[in-house]
């Protein structure tokens, strides 16, 4: 027998009907509910308090065992403990390594896939999401850039590079898979497309900040760590490829059009204004905008034979904050505001969206099974009957669990100021420009480093209604010099 993370415990061999009874009202905390302190703790910018409320055991095993690592990961790097976070973030790669080569033939997997058949999709592993992948390797590369390691994390953009791959045609098998699976258990197509017409109906307005990504496999925020990642080796070539990536996917980062022209792009226009790369510095911010979405749960009737049934299902809620970019300064004067890169809210709803016909073809099987089980029960004994029927209402509870930590948008600002020594200060602001808190740092600018800041800003949020928690680490970075770019004298 297993707990609700997962973990064995000691088989308890015998309930009465209350006893099995009252187990099931209790039910388990969801994984939201664990995540609760972690995230408060996080919010508020109490890095060691979250890292003390997440379990060690739960990073070394369970059910949930990927999204603790990720967690903690997250935090250990808001905290800049970039090393520790690596190893969480390496760790959390391993699991899902793991997972991809025992999923082919695995009698632990078939197991998984039974019980949660018999129970909801909580039973099974999480094994993360696409796009939360992605990120995991544009996390672990902004780690090794702390570090000054720029081989580590030309390793991580090349695995990213090979994610977006695996992942689209992950999703294809699972839509096909599905389809297969509805044949097989005889389901009508209609009453398919009739169910997942009503989970898209509950979806509501998410079906609209779905639309903001063009596609789950281009990770925009990934393209622009991987052009930083080549610009400062100078493999201008390189760089210019990811550069493009981020004008198609991420247009309004207007910043990547300068780079695009100065990395020897022939179709982009040159800069409104003079700009010798010859005698500037060279600043990048990465600003980890508010918190990610979390999954809640509704309920949708699902037409099973002659029949309609209750059936839960997670949707999307996101995480209302004041909080929308970052202004930069240099000196006093205003140098320019952070631009949405990587939407990780729509992200995680799209991801959501396109699931959708896998997993109601996997609910309406289950719903079968479970009214089969039902129905054999009743026939045989009426009392058998009302267990299994409490059983099938008390134990359909949809997954909600999803990576908390991560935040609702990623930008980035993209500076050349003039070399020497500069007091940057970062303001963040709300959507009307009010600025809400704000840090600072003198940094020396030369025409061979890049400084690079990674900050985040949390809060006047439901997690965090308190205030604003601002965490920046800054790095300078030696890079190729400026000068030796294919345009490093930039005319209007």
């Amino acid at each position: 027998m297993t707990a609700c993370d997962g973990k064995p415990r000691r088989p308890l061999h015998r309930f009465a009907p209350a006893g099995l009874a009252a187990l099931l009202l209790a039910g388990c905390a969801s994984y939201t509910d664990r995540m609760h302190q972690a995230r408060a703790e996080y919010a508020a910018g109490n890095y060691p308090a979250a890292i003390g409320a997440i379990d060690p055991e739960d990073c070394e095993g369970g059910r949930d065992q990927l999204l603790f690592l990720l967690e903690r990961g997250t935090i250990k790097q808001a905290q800049g403990d970039f090393a520790g976070s690596n190893e969480d973030f390496e760790h959390a790669y391993s699991v899902i390594s793991d997972f991809e080569e025992r999923a082919k033939i695995s009698l632990r997997d078939v197991g998984s896939e039974t019980q949660a058949l018999l129970v909801n999709d909580t039973a099974l592993p999480y094994k993360g999401e696409g796009f939360e992948k992605m990120l995991l390797h544009a996390m672990k590369a902004i780690n090794y850039l702390m570090l000054s390691d720029l081989e580590g994390a030309r390793v991580e953009i090349k695995r990213l590079d090979e994610r977006r791959n695996i992942e689209k045609e992950a999703h294809e098998r699972e839509i096909a898979r599905a389809q297969e699976q509805a044949q097989e258990k005889n389901l009508s197509a209609d009453q398919v497309a009739a169910a997942e017409q009503n989970l898209y109906q509950a979806y509501g307005p998410a079906l609209q900040i779905a639309q903001r990504v063009k596609s789950l496999y281009l990770s925009p925020f990934g393209s622009l760590v991987s052009a930083l990642v080549y610009d400062l080796q100078g493999e201008y070539d390189e760089a210019l490829v990811d550069t493009r990536r981020v004008l198609e996917e991420a247009p309004q980062y207007a910043a990547a059009a300068l780079d695009a022209y100065s990395l020897g792009a022939d179709d982009r226009p040159s800069p409104p204004v003079p700009l010798d790369l010859r005698k500037t510095g060279d600043l990048v911010v990465f600003f980890h905008a508010g918190l990610a979405p979390e999954k809640r749960q509704v309920s949708i009737a699902l037409p099973v034979g002659d029949a309609w049934i209750a059936v839960a299902f997670p949707v999307y809620a996101a995480i209302p904050t004041a909080v929308d970019h970052a202004d930069v300064f240099i000196d006093g004067a205003a140098a320019g505001s952070t631009r949405l890169v990587s939407d990780v809210e729509a992200q995680a709803v799209k991801s959501l969206v396109e699931a959708a016909p896998a997993l109601v073809v996997r609910q309406m099987i289950r719903a079968v099974i479970k009214g089969v089980a039902a129905h054999a029960a009743e026939q045989e004994n009426g009392w058998a009957g009302f267990l299994v029927n409490m059983y099938n209402i008390l134990s359909e509870q949809a997954d909600l669990r999803s990576w908390l930590t991560l935040p609702r948008h990623l930008e980035a600002f993209r500076y050349y100021p003039p070399a020497g020594k500069h007091t940057v200060r970062i303001a963040v602001v709300d959507a009307g420009g009010r600025a809400l808190g704000e840090v600072s740092q003198e940094a020396d600018f030369a025409n061979d480093r890049t400084v690079l800041a990674n900050v985040r800003g949390i809060g006047f949020t439901p997690v965090f209604p308190g205030g604003l928690n601002i965490t920046a680490q800054w790095r300078t970075l030696p890079r190729a010099p400026l000068s030796g770019r294919p345009r490093f004298v930039l005319h209007p």
